[in-house]
């Protein structure tokens, strides 16, 4: 490939790269991403939970996992309150 390939190559990949960054901000990507980190912290919640009673079930065997656990549930609910009381 010559000089003037890798820049007419250049050139369609900037109009690309142009295209996909209107049509992002044009389906108000920003917000769309908002709502799926929303969505998978809120669907992590419940596996979450059940992790946690089925650790409560046999404490000795899962002592350390249970520890783990109830640290990253609470670390979520924090960072859910604090996304919940900036977000209108």
């Amino acid at each position: 490939m010559g000089g003037r390939e890798h820049a007419a190559a250049l050139r369609g990949g900037v109009r690309l790269l142009g295209q996909a960054i209107a049509a992002w901000w044009r389906d108000d990507g920003l917000r769309l991403g908002a709502a799926l980190s929303d969505y998978t912290a809120f669907s992590l919640a419940p596996v979450l939970s059940l992790s946690v009673a089925i650790s409560k079930a046999k404490p000795k065997q899962h002592a350390g996992w249970r520890h783990l656990l109830l640290f990253i549930g609470a670390e979520l609910s924090q960072v859910l309150c604090r996304r919940r009381a900036v977000t209108p």
